[in-house]
């Protein structure tokens, strides 16, 4: 399905289009959009494989542009560094000893104090937002939103003493400019007519306030396809109210006749994955049912089954154990929180580098060593590294190396999925 405001629109083929810029031998006029890093890579990696680099189109994340475009807007402020977020969090927190809630932290709770921050600006809410939706929390909740109203207000003041924000602020931003957003996009694009956005499973507000100011910047020539059924709420909640929206600012549904052609597998698991039906008792002793009163006593029963799991059998590691979500979108911070509660490792992918995992860094340290000639330091990263076990075994590695007497320890991760995005 697409998703387009434009008058009599006829369709739109992206390889057919990018097969008529080839043979015509025109500039391209169309900005690709996709949600994710990975999916521009694996774009770029097809144009290069059926183009052979004949043609050259410009492309960007939803964030990347989100950022560029806040940067025209406000020149004056710097994207803040993980690393120091954390150092800002963590000072004001040991500001606030005084406070009850404060004193009685877990392991975890700063982290995911950062994360609730960081997703309440990403969707739009700002402070002042909070501060009003306050009254309709109990009591308990009350207390623990005015904490955390403060220690957003002591990291704002920092930020701004600093000339840095976070991805949020640069959300909050686009949301408080948006009748800036086309006319920065023009400068940035001069020569872009048409938007296609490609792989979308969600927008949240402020993204859809840039999609709209595109579209007055592009004369309504942008598509945005979405895998997308009216008939399953469950499957398609993410993009359903982005769907709602969208129609409301003038974006109509066109779907391409070639979706009819698609396996009857396809349009079944479109139309049922996840509907609600009469549950099926089954006598498999190893599926069991674990229920809680709240999403969030279910991930601590989930939590604290893998670690009985690890404790009762020695051999089992965290690397072993993989664990699907249906949805998991803004309890992130819970499951990260959590997780870390019990001690129990864990890497969430698709918020994290490549980088991060073992087997990318391995072959990353691999290919760095000759460049490297072959330092003792860059030898013995690639031999600390579980992935490179093979490399460690060969002969002529060992003969290269003799590293120091001792254990090397390499900690173990307890694998998380998405079905929307992946978690490990």
């Amino acid at each position: 399905m697409i998703l387009t405001p434009l008058n009599n629109f006829k369709g739109f083929d992206l390889d057919n289009h990018l097969l008529d810029i080839l043979a015509q031998r025109t500039s391209p006029n169309l900005l690709v959009i996709l949600p994710t890093n990975r999916k521009q890579r694996e774009f770029k990696k097809y144009l290069a494989t059926n183009f052979e680099g004949k043609l050259s189109l410009p492309t960007e994340t939803i964030r990347s542009l989100a950022l560029k475009i806040a940067k025209k807007i406000d020149p004056h402020f710097q994207i803040i560094p993980e690393e120091i977020l954390d150092i800002y969090l963590g000072e004001i927190v040991a500001e606030m000893k005084d406070n009850d809630l404060v004193r009685n932290f877990a392991r975890g709770s700063v982290e995911l104090i950062k994360n609730t921050i960081s997703e309440f600006k990403e969707n739009g809410t700002n402070l002042n937002s909070l501060m009003l939706d306050l009254k309709e929390l109990n009591p308990v909740n009350v207390e623990k939103a005015l904490l955390l109203a403060r220690i957003w207000t002591e990291l704002d003041i920092k930020l701004k003493e600093s000339k840095m924000k976070e991805m949020g602020d640069v959300y909050l931003l686009l949301q408080a400019n948006k009748w800036r957003i086309p006319e920065a996009f023009k400068s940035l694009f001069p020569a872009v007519q048409q938007v296609y956005m490609q792989n979308f499973i969600e927008l949240v507000s402020p993204e859809i306030d840039l999609v709209e100011g595109i579209t007055t910047a592009v004369s309504n020539k942008i598509y945005i396809e979405v895998d997308y059924s009216k008939y399953n709420s469950n499957l398609f909640e993410k993009i359903e109210n982005c769907f709602s929206r969208l129609e409301t600012a003038g974006f109509r549904e066109y779907t391409d006749p070639r979706e009819d052609l698609s396996p009857q597998f396809f349009s079944l698991v479109r139309e049922n994955l996840f509907k609600s039906g009469k549950k099926q008792k089954t006598d498999l002793k190893n599926i069991f049912e674990l229920e809680g009163a709240t999403l969030h006593d279910e991930v601590t029963l989930v939590a604290k089954t893998i670690k009985k799991l690890l404790l009762d059998d020695k051999q089992t590691v965290p690397s072993d154990v993989c664990v699907l979500f249906h949805r998991i979108g803004n309890y992130t911070p819970w499951v990260r929180s959590i997780f870390n509660s019990y001690g129990i490792p864990v890497n969430i992918t698709d918020r994290y580098k490549a980088g991060d995992f073992s087997s990318v860094s391995g072959i990353i340290d691999l290919l760095s060593i000759i460049n490297a000639n072959f330092s003792l330091k860059s030898v013995l990263e690639l031999y600390l590294i579980r992935f490179c076990k093979k490399i460690r075994k060969c002969g002529q590695f060992q003969k290269s190396v003799r590293p120091h007497r001792g254990h090397f320890p390499i900690r173990p991760n307890v694998q998380i999925y998405d079905r929307a995005a992946p978690f490990i």
